[in-house]
């Protein structure tokens, strides 16, 4: 049995499930950067800032996640995605970002 594939919903490839970033978010707004184990909504991005910028723009990583993603959040999205595609990001660990539901900080 081969490796599951997922669609980053930046670029739409498909690709192996490691090779991109996941991203989720549970219903009290958490979002969460490469979980190991995640229930709810997720989408997967390429570890591209382009990847991530196009599905901001086209609006598709928000209708994915079933939630608008602004301000200070956005900021800190783009520079995790940006470390994880220069592999400085330590895959052990999820990155949590906390927000409201509302989403703010």
């Amino acid at each position: 049995m081969g490796e599951p594939v997922r669609t980053c919903v930046g670029c739409r490839q498909v690709k192996g499930q490691q090779a991109l970033v996941r991203l989720a978010v549970d219903a009290a707004g958490s979002l969460q950067v490469n979980p190991r184990r995640w229930y709810g909504r997720t989408a997967y991005v390429c570890p591209s800032p382009g990847c991530l910028s196009r599905a901001l723009r086209k609006g598709t990583l928000a209708r994915a996640l079933r939630r608008e993603l602004g301000g200070p959040e956005l900021a800190r999205l783009r520079h995790l995605v940006a470390e994880a595609a220069s592999g400085c990001q330590d895959e052990t660990r999820p990155l949590i970002l906390r927000v409201s539901a509302a989403g703010g900080l």
